[in-house]
């Protein structure tokens, strides 16, 4: 899958060249740059220029600016504008005689190609951003001119108007609080005074303040409920990975035992002589540290002491075959309890084929895991593609 992965890229990506290489070599000489239209900006070009024997394939840098407008045009523009601002200035009021709420006051029009200076007579009523500052505010309204000096080109041209502001309509809790704001405002302006007074009273409504609690109890409850819903869940993802691996690791030592067990068996070893000397064998590596944990033999060997403890050996061997939890091991323990009957003689030619077929099932498993290792590096190589496509078809498009 690897191998197949890795040609796979590589064509494309030879494709990707001839592809760009041909595009390249169909390239005509420039005669003429077309100019962005009024308001898009300026664009730069990077130009190969021949002179002669002079220069040759010289990167020659162009800035092209945007397209002039000519004074006729430019006026257009102006009272196109002018309409823009008409339909847009107010927003969500109703006319220019009866402003609540803030105006819109933008730095272009018309798509970018006219822009606007704005000024204003009284910015205690409207800053500069359009937004009404209602302390300022009287209730017969307050008139405030506007300039808005507007430029396309090189051509500029003043507009100017007036609009009224007026306090907005505010309901009965917004004027409850913001009689309680003026409250508070008016002991802020006092000098000398460490403490701030709470009204209990405006308008004859009587008011009533506290301090709400953050309960440190619940939050914590809650985090900490969290927390051990998301380590219990770590905790069992952890187990199940542990089993998985370790019936992998005892699915690839399957047919290893099963040799020994057909060696000693042909020796003229009984079943539990076997069993004492895999077990022997296992313990003795593991007290010098010469051989890891093995999953499979610590079975081998625990069923064994159940055997020294008293256990008869079909007990125990049956014992096994369910501890393991997998299908070859409980087949095997199944085989070695019907024939301990027959003697070792009828069981060393079923055992001779189970041999067989364990180690043509451990290769099935080593092409799949080497399957399953080529798909992980799939993901991996797609985004390699994608970068290398990116790289080599980016800088194309950017050039128109």
């Amino acid at each position: 899958m690897k191998k197949k992965g890795l040609i796979f890229l590589f064509l494309v990506m030879i494709a990707v060249a001839v592809v760009m290489d041909i595009r390249e070599s169909g390239k005509e000489t420039f005669t003429a740059v077309e100019r962005l239209e009024p308001g898009q900006g300026d664009k730069e070009l990077e130009l190969m220029l021949d002179a002669g024997e002079i220069l040759e394939d010289y990167s020659y840098f162009l800035n092209v600016e945007e397209q002039k407008l000519s004074k006729t045009q430019a006026e257009e523009y102006f009272s196109l504008a002018k309409e823009e601002i008409e339909e847009t200035f107010c927003g969500e009021n109703i006319s220019n005689e009866y402003i609540t709420f803030n105006v819109q006051m933008k730095e272009s029009y018309q798509n970018g190609i006219v822009t606007a200076q704005w000024v204003l007579d009284n910015y205690d009523v409207v800053d500069w951003e359009g937004k009404i500052i209602e302390g300022a505010l009287v209730s017969e309204g307050t008139l405030v001119n506007a300039q808005v000096e507007l430029t396309c080109g090189a051509y500029s041209e003043l507009y100017s108007f007036g609009f009224v502001v007026y306090p907005a309509d505010k309901t009965p809790q917004e004027e409850l609080l913001s009689k309680i704001q003026e409250t508070f405002n008016s002991q802020m302006e006092e000098e000398g005074d460490d403490v701030i007074e709470l009204p209990q009273e405006v308008d004859g409504i009587p008011l009533s303040w506290k301090v709400e609690k953050p309960h440190y109890a619940l939050k914590v409850l809650f985090f900490g409920i969290v927390i051990a819903a998301l380590l219990n869940l770590s905790k069992r993802e952890k187990a199940r990975k542990e089993e998985e691996q370790r019936k992998m690791q005892m699915e690839l030592e399957y047919p290893e035992i099963v040799s020994k067990m057909l060696i000693l068996l042909g020796s003229g070893m009984s079943i539990s002589q076997m069993w004492n000397r895999i077990s022997a064998q296992y313990s003795d590596k593991r007290a010098k540290n010469h051989l890891k944990e093995s999953p499979a033999y610590e079975e081998i060997l625990r069923t064994w002491r159940e055997m020294e403890d008293g256990e008869s050996e079909r007990i125990a061997i049956e014992k096994f075959g369910k501890r393991t939890g997998i299908r070859c091991y409980n087949r095997l323990s199944q085989l070695l309890i019907q024939n301990m009957e027959k003697g070792v003689q009828g069981i060393y030619g079923q055992l001779e084929q189970e041999a067989e077929n364990a180690f043509r099932e451990r290769k099935q498993t080593a092409i799949k895991m080497g399957e399953e290792a080529g798909t992980k590096l799939l993901l991996p190589m797609i985004i390699m593609l994608g970068v290398v496509m990116a790289i080599i078809i980016v800088p194309a498009f950017l050039e128109f």
